[in-house]
Parts: C-alpha cells; sequence; structure tokens
C-alpha cells in the first residue's frame, strides 16, 4: 500500500467500487515469436507479459496470472518442452502448465532477475540472465546452483545452446563454451563481438548487426564465412531440422537449406525483423518499424505475408492528452497515436518521427501539436498526418513535460524550462532563477501563472518564464518529480513522498503519501498513479480535499503499472505499462463533484435523420464549456469544447439511452435523452 506513517492522523484510506475497462490500444509492441502448445500460440511482450491467441493470431488475450509486476518478458526468449511454456522476464523464469491459465516461478531466490534464455534437457535445466551468468539445476528443478567458473563477472547471457557434447552461451561478453555441463567454462574466439548464436546438428552460427554471418563445424575452435546471399546486418536466427532462418534489419527473411554455404531470400517486409519463429510450415516474424512493433505471418515460404497482430496490446504510454474529444497517446518506441471514439479505434501517424522514440509528453491545440522525448520535440500543424523536428534551440535532447499558456508552451527539459511560441519551429531557454543547472521535470500551467520542479526545487513564474521565484521554504532538498494546483493548493512530491502548500508555496508540509509515478488536478479532485512494486500494491489514488484524504480507485487494474493519467472531465485514462490505455468514468472516483441537475436554460435534442445533436446553453453565460455524451454504462460516445449559445455535433447513434454532460469551472449539468427505432 502507498500510505506513509509520517503523519498518520492526516490520512484515510477508503476503496472504491467500479471498475477499468482496457481500451483497444494503442496496438503493437516489441514482442517475441510465437511459441505453440496444443492449437494456442503465445507471445511474451516488452511490458506486456504474455498474449495468447486460440485462433491463429486473429485475436490476442493477455494470460498474466501469477507473473511479477506483469513482468516485462526478454522480447527474444519464450520456450517450449513437453507442452509446458517458459518464460523469460525481468522477474525471473516462469513456468505454466495449463495453457498459461497460470505461472509459477523457477529457481526462485536464484535466477529471479532480469531472465534472458533457458535450456532443458530432461532433468538438466539452463536459465540465463542479464547480469548475474547461467543458474542450473540437475534435478528437474528441486535444487539450484550457480554455473559461472570460467564467466565474466555480471556476464550477460543472451541465449543458451547444445552443440554435441559441448554447451555454448551468448551475450554482451562474447561466446563461451562448456564440456562439463555448465560447470566451467571457457572463451570462444569469435569474428563478431555480442554475436546471436544457434546451431543445426553439428554446425554453429553467429551473426551480429554489424558482421556477416559465420559458421563453424569444429565446435567454435575455427570459423567460417556462412554469408553468401545473405549479407550483414543479421538481427536474429531460428533453426529448423536442417534449415535455418535469418532475420534482418532491412526486413529480409532468408534461409539455408546447406548449412550456410548458400543463402536464399524468402522475402521481404520492408521494415526490420527482430525475431523469427517455425512453427510446421508457418513463418511468424516480429518486426520494429519506425516505434511500431507487429507480428507477421506465412504460410507459403514467405512469398506473403499478412498482419496478426491488430488487437495486440504491449505498448508503453508515457503521455496520454485529450483535446476537443481526441485522445492522444505518446509511446515508448511504439510511436504516436489518436482515438476519436474514447478508445475504442487507434490510428498510429508516425510518418517523420525517429524510430524507437520515447514520446513523454504531449501538447496539442487544434491540428497544431507537439511532442517530447528522449528524442527532443517534433512538431505537426496538420493533426499528426506528419511530422517534422520541432527541438531547434533546445540544448538537451530530454524532454519530460509540457504546459500550455495560449500560443505559449512551456517544455521542461534536462537543461531547465524553454518556450516556444510558433509550434517548436525554436525554442528559447527561460530559465532565470531556476539555480545552478536546473534538471527541470515537470511544468504546469495555471490560468497566466507557471508552477515547475526538478532538481533545484519547485518554482512559480507570472510573466511566461521571464524570472522565477522559488517556493521551496519547509521542502527538504531533493529532486521534486511532479506538481499540480487544486482549488487553490499546491501539491508537489519528490523521489519519497508528497508535500503541500496552502499559501501558494510559501510554506510546505508533509501528507504522509509515498511518491506518485503521475498526478492530475480535474475539478475538486487530484489524481496520482503509481508503478506498483508487487502484485498487492493499490496503483491509483483520489483525493477530493486537496490531498489530505486519499481514496484507492485501483480495482482491476492493479496488476499494471501506471506511467501517465489524464482526463476529459468524464473520463478519466490511466497510460501503463505494457498493457495500453485503461479507462473508467470519473464520476465512479470523484466526491465533492457537483453531479446531475436539471437546468432548464439547457436543451439538447438528437435529430436521428440527419444525425446530429443539438446542445443549447440557453442565455445563462458558461463561458467555454466542456461537452461530452456518454451511454448509460459511462462509455464516451463524443467530447468536445464550445461556447456560449448553441452547437451542433455531428454523429451516429444506436438505439439507447445516452448523457450529455456540460461543465465548466465547478458548474455541472448532465441531461438524458433516448434514440428511438
Amino acid at each position: 500500500m502507498k500510505p506513509l506513517l509520517v503523519i498518520a492522523h492526516l490520512m484515510w484510506i477508503a476503496t472504491c467500487s467500479g471498475q477499468w475497462e482496457q481500451t483497444d490500444g494503442p496496438y503493437g509492441g516489441l514482442m517475441s515469436a510465437p511459441v505453440q502448445v496444443g492449437n494456442d500460440l503465445f507471445v511474451g511482450t516488452w511490458g506486456g507479459g504474455v498474449l495468447r491467441s486460440t485462433n491463429n493470431g486473429v485475436h490476442w488475450e493477455a494470460v498474466n496470472t501469477g507473473l511479477s509486476n506483469l513482468a516485462d518478458l526478454s522480447t527474444a526468449r519464450m520456450s517450449v518442452f513437453n507442452g509446458v511454456i517458459y518464460a523469460a522476464t525481468d522477474g525471473g523464469m516462469f513456468s505454466s502448465v495449463d495453457q498459461g491459465g497460470s505461472w509459477t516461478q523457477l529457481a526462485e531466490g536464484w535466477a529471479d532477475g532480469m531472465t534472458s534464455s533457458i535450456l532443458i534437457e530432461g532433468q538438466h535445466i539452463f536459465i540465463g540472465t542479464w547480469g548475474s551468468g547461467i543458474v542450473r539445476s540437475l534435478d528437474g528443478g528441486l535444487t539450484w546452483g550457480w554455473a559461472n567458473t570460467g564467466l565474466p563477472g555480471s556476464a550477460g547471457i543472451s541465449k543458451i545452446i547444445r552443440c554435441g557434447s559441448y554447451l555454448f552461451c551468448n551475450g554482451w561478453n562474447g561466446v563461451f563454451r562448456s564440456m562439463d555441463d555448465g560447470g566451467t567454462w571457457t572463451t570462444v574466439n569469435t569474428p563478431t563481438e555480442q554475436p546471436d548464436i544457434e546451431v543445426i546438428d553439428s554446425t554453429i552460427f553467429i551473426v551480429d548487426y554489424y558482421s556477416t554471418a559465420s559458421r563453424s563445424v569444429d565446435f567454435g575452435v575455427t570459423w567460417q564465412s556462412a554469408s553468401t546471399g545473405l549479407g550483414p546486418h543479421v538481427t536474429s536466427m531460428k533453426s529448423n531440422g536442417t534449415d535455418l532462418y535469418a532475420g534482418t534489419t532491412t526486413g529480409g527473411v532468408y534461409r539455408t537449406t546447406n548449412a550456410g554455404i548458400q543463402w536464399s531470400l524468402l522475402g521481404s517486409l520492408s521494415t526490420e525483423v527482430e525475431n523469427i519463429s517455425i512453427l510446421g510450415t508457418t513463418i511468424y516474424a516480429s518486426t520494429w518499424s519506425n516505434g511500431v512493433g507487429d507480428l507477421f505471418v506465412s504460410t507459403d515460404d514467405g512469398g506473403t505475408w499478412t498482419l496478426t497482430t491488430n488487437d495486440m496490446i504491449a505498448t508503453r504510454v508515457h503521455a496520454v492528452d485529450l483535446r476537443n474529444g481526441v485522445l492522444h497517446a505518446g509511446t515508448a518506441g511504439n510511436g504516436f497515436f489518436t482515438s476519436a471514439d474514447a478508445g475504442d479505434t487507434w490510428n498510429a501517424l508516425n510518418s517523420g518521427l525517429p524510430q524507437n522514440m520515447e514520446i513523454r509528453c504531449i501538447s496539442a491545440n487544434g491540428p497544431d501539436l507537439l511532442i517530447g522525448g528522449d528524442a527532443g520535440a517534433y512538431a505537426s500543424a496538420n493533426g499528426a498526418v506528419s511530422w517534422n523536428f520541432g527541438g531547434m534551440g533546445l540544448t538537451n535532447s530530454s524532454m519530460t513535460r509540457m504546459a500550455r499558456i495560449g500560443s505559449n508552451v512551456f517544455a521542461a527539459t534536462a537543461s531547465g524550462i524553454f518556450i516556444t511560441t510558433n509550434n517548436g519551429s525554436n525554442w528559447t531557454p527561460v530559465n532565470s532563477g531556476l539555480g545552478s543547472d536546473p534538471y527541470m521535470m515537470d511544468v504546469f500551467a495555471q490560468a497566466d501563472t507557471l508552477y515547475a520542479c526538478g532538481s533545484t526545487g519547485v518554482y512559480t513564474s507570472t510573466n511566461y518564464g521571464n524570472s522565477w521565484t522559488a517556493l521551496n521554504n519547509g521542502l527538504p532538498m531533493g529532486f521534486f518529480r511532479g506538481i499540480v494546483k487544486n482549488n487553490g493548493v499546491l501539491l508537489t512530491y519528490d523521489i519519497n513522498q508528497m508535500y503541500r502548500s496552502t499559501d501558494n508555496g510559501a510554506s510546505w508540509s508533509s501528507i504522509g503519501f509515498s511518491a506518485p509515478q503521475c498526478m492530475i488536478s480535474e475539478g475538486n479532485t487530484v489524481v496520482v498513479g503509481f508503478l506498483g512494486m508487487n502484485n498487492t500494491d493499490d496503483v491509483v489514488y483520489r483525493s477530493s480535499d486537496e490531498g489530505l484524504n486519499w481514496t484507492s480507485m485501483t480495482g482491476n487494474i492493479g496488476n499494471t503499472k501506471i506511467l501517465a493519467l489524464a482526463t476529459d472531465g468524464l473520463m478519466l485514462y490511466a497510460g501503463t505499462r505494457g498493457s495500453g490505455i485503461w479507462k473508467r468514468p470519473l464520476e465512479d472516483i470523484t466526491t465533492g463533484v457537483p453531479g446531475p441537475a436539471d437546468d432548464s436554460s439547457v436543451r439538447v435534442r438528437f435529430n436521428i435523420a440527419a444525425g446530429i445533436l443539438l446542445v443549447d446553453l440557453g442565455n445563462e453565460p458558461w463561458g467555454k464549456a466542456q461537452v461530452s455524451v456518454t451511454d448509460v454504462s459511462g462509455r464516451l460516445i463524443h467530447g468536445t469544447h464550445i461556447d456560449d449559445g448553441s452547437a451542433t455535433l455531428p454523429m451516429r447513434l444506436a438505439t439507447g439511452v445516452y448523457l450529455v454532460t456540460i461543465s465548466s469551472g465547478d458548474r455541472r449539468v448532465t441531461k438524458r435523452f433516448a434514440v428511438m427505432d
């Protein structure tokens, strides 16, 4: 649980009812090539755990019961032995004997960290790790011990294979060979630095990104070229009987049927092939292109390929933003996505973005979009149809948050706060008063006032960042990572806990609550998200009294990690580490917000023939109002902003009952209407 006992008398923890719903994306992700048990396919993902398909990849579902923290699977390693599935994860090695229905950890206490590979030979089990070498069992998993004699310290192992009476392992330290089942290891001199390794009969093959393929017929003593027809830039290999398959960065899938003497191109996916799997006469290739991971299948020996990952969700969503009824999502390595129907369908819009960019923040103003992350800033003037580099003038490419005041966009970067007034065409530092060498993590705007925090503390500016005033009285020295203002109360947090100020930062006090991963403010509510260190942790909380008391709203989302939060005043959206975006009606978790009310000056009417909803705000001044249309289950149908007066909103609605909610500031009115046949 997240609450601390620092100031226990301030805290009251409760649990809310209600459930979260996983949206249908963003889709894709870095994943392993599949393994098969019976008629079921399984893939490991980078953050989404294990996915299973019972219909040859038409539909995928998560099967993660028993996996710790939805641990990120090593995307290259899943194995099957005697009907048992093995998955290498950041939380250890796991096995399932019931088609993924449940998972049990192997070698607990030994290989419980970042495991990468497994080799099973009867009672002998070898598990490779990313930093601790190899752990083995010689009695079917009853007892375990390290098998690292001769391996360098902190050895990173990516694969373990058998060739004749020898074991071979490889990783970032090179290739090693053992004649005594891992009792001792010796270095194998190879022509590549960090190779992938595979075996056919008694022939060993190695490749890496920079070198051509090589083979050895004397157990690694000597090596010969094995690249005729193949070339360099091989990413992965997979043997199938006497055939060997290879995938390349250029998307080519190759095969040799004569032990590497000659390779033939089977087909090209025009995108980088990460992993290959051969199941019977079917070839699977997981790919990585422009930040989007996919899985392709070929049933005609590589002649044609079919996408089989339309609903495969394995994305890490670091940024979520809602504007004018459009949901924007920025991912770690999978690109930028939009959804106009509350997450039911998604569009990947990555033209012009660098491959594998980690998008950490989004700022939208109509068709003008800015995103930032580990590759600096990128801008779009056409609603993300195309992107251009928008980081001119930034002195550091690492960006974590953006805030907007009109046409002014402010960015928190590793070199302080920067401003752009032209959607990223150029940026200017505005760091006066932020201290020496500021590394800023968050910037937040309320009206014309800015708040920012980072390595040098918490600050505010009332002149568009031209000068900053420190708000650090009562705060410890530390690295502050987030800040919001709710009903005049400031909330911030460092790496340890949260702090509260009721006098605009003149003084602070700890509120006795652990530091979250993300935080947002909406109406009378503050919502925070946590990474969660184990499956029993609550990962989402809300407060309706400016941080004094907190209520868990984790529900069925507890078996994941929360990276980002956003709301449109009606639905709350949570970006997760590996399972895309989840949503939940905000009213399920909010107290103190005015509920549905009748206001005779507000009128709504739906014209079913024209497919138009008319919203008339009447004569009372609303200013800019948020309008949201939902069905009775809370599913968002449409969302937008309108000014005083009336608006016509095009939409197609099926037969049923719908709610229209108009909100502005603390005012909130809900109207109900029905669509009949």
